[in-house]
C-alpha cells in the first residue's frame, strides 16, 4: 500500500535490464547514461546487469517497466481463460439445448 495514495501496488523484484525484451529495445533510454560513462551502450548494458555501474534512476525505470510487463501478462492470461471457459460453456448449452 502506497502511504501517500492510499493506493496498492506492485514492486517486483529484480534489477538490472529485463531479459525478455529484444536487445535494442532499450538503447534510447540506456544511451545517455553510457555517454556519461564514456562507453557504448553494449559495454555500458554489460557492466549494468553485471551491478559493475549503479544507477538509481534505471534500477527505478526498470522495476516499473518489470511491473507493467507482470501485471500485463496476468491480464492477458485471465483474458484467455475467460475465453477458454466462455467457450467450454457455449459448448454445454448447445448440446444440452
Amino acid at each position: 500500500m502506497d502511504p501517500i495514495t492510499g493506493l496498492s501496488r506492485y514492486r517486483p523484484d529484480g534489477l538490472g535490464i529485463p531479459p525478455e525484451t529484444e536487445a535494442t529495445h532499450f538503447t534510447h533510454i540506456l544511451q545517455p547514461f553510457a555517454e556519461k560513462h564514456g562507453i557504448s551502450v553494449l559495454e555500458f548494458a554489460d557492466a549494468y546487469d553485471a551491478g559493475e555501474l549503479k544507477e538509481p534512476e534505471l534500477d527505478e525505470y526498470f522495476m516499473h517497466d518489470r511491473a507493467v510487463r507482470e501485471v500485463s501478462s496476468w491480464i492477458s492470461w485471465v483474458e484467455e481463460w475467460r475465453e477458454r471457459e466462455g467457450e467450454g460453456r457455449r459448448e454445454e448449452e448447445m448440446s444440452s439445448g
